[in-house]
């Protein structure tokens, strides 16, 4: 594990992930999930209205394909802060009946 900590400075990524990426069942998990990540065609008015705020005059200079990662992410971004927004509402209400379900049972004063 050490030595992985202290040869990702000094080595390509492809070569790092040969050499330890097998090691680590958690990274590489992390990385599945983050290799997987797909755009919903479901939002496409989110995403051309995330490329309009992207292709701005500063930014008019951009390569289609480096704009093209850009809107990318940009969008990725915006779905999971929607994911976790949605996540911390579904948990207050799990919580509210949790708590209800004790209260009416007396286990909570």
């Amino acid at each position: 594990m050490r030595a992985a900590q202290n040869s990702y400075k000094t080595r390509s990524p492809v070569e790092w992930w040969d050499q330890f990426g097998d090691h680590i069942p958690e990274l590489r998990a992390f990385a599945v999930k983050i290799l997987g990540l797909t755009c919903s065609s479901s939002a496409c008015e989110q995403n051309w209205s995330t490329f309009n705020q992207v292709h701005t005059k500063r930014r008019n200079r951009l390569s289609t394909i480096k704009l093209n990662s850009l809107v990318f992410i940009m969008f990725n971004k915006n779905l999971k802060f929607r994911k976790s927004r949605l996540q911390k509402k579904e948990d207050n209400l799990i919580f509210k009946n949790i708590s209800s379900d004790l209260m009416m049972s007396g286990l909570l004063n």
